[in-house]
């Protein structure tokens, strides 16, 4: 299989930087600064706290979009802002072939990529990830990543491109999208009181109200979740 990653962020290339170690039919597809860094220093990867242990993957760069047109698997990479412009640029080079793994937070990208692509595989990511600096990345922990479809359909597809995927990181396969996407939506709330706060960017004046504000938000959105249907998905490593 011809495994192209399209969009290249913090979760695109720790991802794709953990499966290239071990699988060399795997290319990045991005424009720009971001290209050239990744084609003259590769990635270079440590986990959380230990930066002492990092080590650098060579990567595979693809250098136009026609070299797309032969993929076999395309992951989409990019914001859900992006993703139907895309879709529609990867769709005029390579039709309805290629299964297509839309990586994006939140529910959006299963309105937008059906409306290209036949084959597509949802998949809800289980850690944080961050850049120090071009080609520098850190990660929260090593997974997991969590694929599925949204009627339990392509269960062939999806085990031999979990199989490939787990050569590098934890994936794993549910038969309940929607309750890991809406669970993992619930967990990401959380980023917005970090970010009104100032997290890690300046002193949190009263740590009490602000766990008390998190709290809050997390149980407001689990009463939301469940008034919708949907039940817990616990995602390794992160807060039930």
């Amino acid at each position: 299989m011809k495994i192209v990653f399209f969009g290249a962020g913090a979760i695109g290339q720790s991802v794709g930087g953990w499966i290239a170690q071990h699988y060399s039919n795997l290319f990045f597809v991005d424009r720009g600064d971001v290209a050239q860094t990744m084609k003259d220093k590769g990635v270079t990867l440590y986990e959380q706290n230990k930066k002492a242990e990092q080590h650098t993957v060579k990567l595979n760069v693809l250098d136009d979009i026609s070299d797309i047109a032969d993929a076999d698997v395309i992951v989409l990479g990019v914001k859900n802002f992006s993703l139907d412009g895309v879709c529609k640029l990867i769709k005029e080079k390579t039709g309805d072939k290629p299964v297509i793994i839309a990586m994006q937070n939140g529910v959006a990208n299963q309105e937008i990529v059906p409306k290209y692509f036949s084959k597509v595989i949802y998949c809800v990511i289980g850690y944080n990830a961050w850049f120090d600096e071009p080609g520098v990345l850190g990660y929260q922990k090593k997974g997991p990543l969590i694929f599925g479809t949204i009627n339990n359909e392509l269960q062939e597809e999806m085990k031999q491109i979990a199989a490939i995927f787990n050569k590098g990181v934890e994936t794993i396969i549910v038969d309940h999208l929607q309750d890991a996407a809406h669970s993992k939506l619930i967990i990401n709330l959380t980023n917005s009181v970090t970010t009104l706060t100032g997290l890690g960017f300046r002193e949190i004046s009263d740590m009490s109200i602000f766990q008390k504000l998190l709290t809050n938000l997390l149980y407001e959105g689990t009463k939301i979740a469940r008034a919708a249907g949907y039940k817990e998905c616990k995602i390794g490593g992160m807060p039930p």
